[in-house]
């Protein structure tokens, strides 16, 4: 069968499985292994199923995201977030323009 072919049958079931009640993510794990099955064989698709989500998480970008969103949680946690922007007020509020370059400050210390 056509590659094309197999990775239509494979979204119509994964369709199928989300429609059923199956969690988006066994859905799509159980398709792409499925279609990896038929046009690889055995050996190949649970060497896939194997290694390809370690490399797909292991990513730097990938680190960075959650990273970024528990200093985002921390600064507002404990308050620094509110103290860097009355700084950042403080030094350049006076001046025509203040409010939006203490944002801008405020913003550019993450």
């Amino acid at each position: 069968m056509n590659p094309d072919t197999v990775g239509l049958i494979g979204v119509l079931v994964m369709l199928a499985m989300i429609f059923a009640g199956v969690w988006v993510g066994t859905a799509m794990i159980l398709a792409g292994f499925l279609g990896l099955l038929y046009l690889e064989g055995t050996s190949m698709a649970l060497t896939i199923l194997g290694t390809e989500p370690f490399s797909q998480i292991a990513s730097y970008v990938l680190a960075c995201v959650p990273l970024y969103i528990l200093m985002g949680i921390v600064v507002s946690k404990t308050g620094i977030a509110s103290d860097l922007y009355w700084t950042a007020n403080k030094w350049v509020g006076s001046i025509r323009g203040g409010l939006a370059i203490a944002t801008t400050f405020a913003a550019g210390a993450f």
